[in-house]
């Protein structure tokens, strides 16, 4: 569902409507790799809007994986902020980890899942984490096929249809994938699709729920073993 303009332009209004579109087409899962943040003093029915359209989504039997934003920033502590859409209940959202350092494109690989340095983090905030690449002595990056028609990568308009890139707009479509894989697998409620994905997660960091990693790292065997 396209709600981004070729200038890289997404409109609130764009969103809310692309995720209400999906859901009433019986989407099973849907990735926002998109999003940004705004003052919750005097927007207070503004966050009661979004709340309710993902709430209508989860409704539907869809799961919404969300990046978790990549500013840096601690969302245990950022009182006054409202993240869109990791500070929306009724999401996944998902936080950025990569090695701290590599010799080569194959490696050696030093630290492989450790918090990405422009990761937004929190507690209350992170779900999981999953590959979104990081920065040490090299650039890390995940690479991935790109449209042939994309109007907003310009190395996807050049004929070389692979590019990396690092974020936490990365991260989320990898947790997005296990979540699909658990819809064909015939776990249809978001709220257990959740819940496996957590409990599966492997445990990094601070022991249980962590600011950096929350459940823990992406553990797509493990979910999907579950469901065998």
């Amino acid at each position: 569902v396209k709600v981004c303009s070729y200038l890289n332009i997404c409109p609130t209004s764009s969103i809310l409507a692309g995720v209400i579109y999906a859901a009433d087409q019986g989407a099973d899962v849907m990735n926002l790799s998109l999003g940004g943040s705004f003052a919750k003093a005097g927007n207070g029915r503004f966050v009661g809007l979004v709340n309710r359209v993902f709430n209508y989504a989860r409704s539907r039997g869809t799961t919404v994986v969300v990046s978790a934003g990549n500013d840096a920033i601690d969302l245990d502590h950022d009182g006054n902020g409202y993240k869109s859409y990791c500070s929306t209940p009724a999401t996944i959202c998902v936080s950025a980890t990569g090695p701290t350092y590599r010799a080569s494109v194959n490696g050696p690989f030093v630290n492989v899942n450790a918090p990405a340095y422009f990761t937004n983090y929190g507690r209350s905030a992170i779900n999981v984490a999953a590959p979104g690449g990081n920065t040490g002595t090299n650039s890390n990056f995940v690479y991935a096929a790109c449209s042939q028609t994309s109007l907003y990568v310009p190395v996807c308009q050049t004929g070389i249809y692979i590019i990396g890139a690092q974020g936490t707009s990365m991260a989320a479509p990898h947790v997005s994938g296990a979540a699909a894989l658990l819809a064909a697998a015939g776990v249809s409620n978001p709220g257990q699709v959740r819940s496996i994905l957590q409990n599966t997660a492997t445990d990094l960091g601070q022991p249980g729920t962590d600011p950096f990693y929350g459940k823990g790292f992406l553990n797509v065997a493990g979910a999907v073993g579950i469901t065998q």
